[in-house]
């Protein structure tokens, strides 16, 4: 016990003549100051995280990825830092890109209760054609963070591992139409897949691909292994499209796989029809009770044959309208067929102005004019109405003639 005693004296002695001699006190004072000053500015450090859920992505050569970037800020206050790409292969092209613009900086909101302010972005990488097999690292930085990708170029898939199919690989119509092609997407790899959609179209076309019996469009899908997806691939050709066979490519990407699906759509042709009558003006006379016949002229506007192209009307009450021929079999581009209309009006129609339409219709095109008819009443009549005039006017020159002589 007096040993312990004697090592504890020691010991509180030389501690006190330290705290006693300067450099102590001014080493002392110097680390209560900067815990002070970090205490009160948490801020003062790294508060917006730079993350991504892949940081390893396996890459074809030639191939564009876009890989999701996470912004986390952990502060009370909203942030904004810079971005860079510090370190990236050489010949290959890589940007930030947000909404669709390329960006150097970015705002990140701050944390709300418990939840860090949060931003999003991807960065673009492109690989050259020529890129060797091996694994190469693409570094980004925001702010005072950094991030370390892993982008390794592989040889291509093991043919198979991924298909797209269709039952109807060839669809043809008009160049007003749309074409709708279903299509099978399936993954025969081990694993479950993400893979990119992209279409090749003629220049000015539109090719949209949605889930099956969605109205939402998709540029990736994930699929799981073994399964299959059921897609549906809408091109919208060209108002300018002439008569012929336009293909469209749609390609299916994963890591270290691909498939490529060839559609063809076949433009016939639009389609137009006109009706008119040889002067183009749409009036026409008759007379009621009686046949009173007509000229209309069919014409095919449009760049594809019509065929089975028929005629109807609609008149006034116990009219009768026909049609000779009431039917063309056959009317090419271009061409034009002249019908007669016999409109027969009911026999007590008073006299005026009636309206009748007249309408051509093909199974892919329908024209319709409004005719307006000037309807007289029977030349009989009038020399009736003659003839009891004269007979009024003999009836007064006799009256007053016998009458006269008194």
């Amino acid at each position: 016990m007096q040993f312990l005693r004697e090592q504890w004296d020691c010991a509180f002695r030389r501690c006190r003549s330290a705290w006693r001699s300067p450099w102590f006190r001014r080493t002392s004072a110097l680390l209560t100051a900067v815990v002070l000053i970090a205490a009160c500015n948490p801020i003062s450090l790294a508060a917006v995280t730079l993350t991504t859920e892949f940081p390893g992505i396996a890459v074809e050569p030639g191939e564009t990825r876009s890989i999701s970037l996470n912004l986390r800020n952990y502060s009370q206050e909203g942030q904004t830092v810079d971005l860079a790409v510090l370190e990236a292969p050489e010949g290959w092209d890589v940007r930030l890109v947000a909404r669709g613009s390329q960006v150097h900086r970015a705002y990140v909101g701050p944390m709300e209760g418990d939840r860090p302010g949060s931003g999003f972005l991807n960065v673009d990488v492109t690989v050259p054609q020529g890129a060797a097999p091996g694994d190469y690292p693409v570094v980004l930085t925001a702010g005072s963070e950094r991030l370390e990708l892993s982008l390794r170029v592989t040889e291509g898939g093991e043919p198979g591992q991924v298909e797209l199919t269709t039952q109807y690989p060839q669809l043809a119509g008009p160049s007003a139409a749309e074409f709708e092609f279903p299509v099978t997407l399936a993954n025969r790899s081990p694993e479950e897949q993400t893979f990119q959609l992209l279409a090749e179209a003629p220049a000015g076309w539109q090719v949209r691909i949605t889930p099956r019996f969605e109205d939402r469009q998709v540029a990736s899908i994930g699929v799981q292994s073994g399964a299959t997806q059921q897609l549906e691939v809408t091109v919208i050709p060209s108002p300018q499209a002439e008569t012929g066979e336009y293909p469209v490519i749609v390609r299916a990407l994963a890591p270290g796989m691909e498939a490529a699906l060839q559609l063809t759509t076949v433009i016939i042709g639009t389609f137009d029809l006109g009706l008119t009558t040889p002067t183009g003006r749409l009036n026409a006379e008759a007379t009621a009770g009686r046949d009173s016949p007509f000229t209309v002229v069919v014409e095919n506007r449009g760049s594809a044959e019509l065929r089975n192209v028929t005629l109807s009307s609609v008149a006034p009450p116990n009219w009768t309208v026909s049609f000779e021929p009431n039917r063309i079999d056959r009317l090419p581009p271009g061409e034009t067929e002249t019908v007669t209309v016999t409109l027969r009006p009911h026999e007590r129609a008073v006299a005026g102005d009636y309206a009748v339409s007249v309408t051509a219709r093909a199974p892919e095109a329908i024209a319709t004019s409004t005719f307006r008819v000037a309807v007289r009443t029977p030349t009989v009549w009038g020399w009736v109405g003659v003839g009891i005039v004269a007979l009024v006017i003999a009836g007064l020159a006799g009256t007053f003639r016998a009458y006269g002589r008194r």
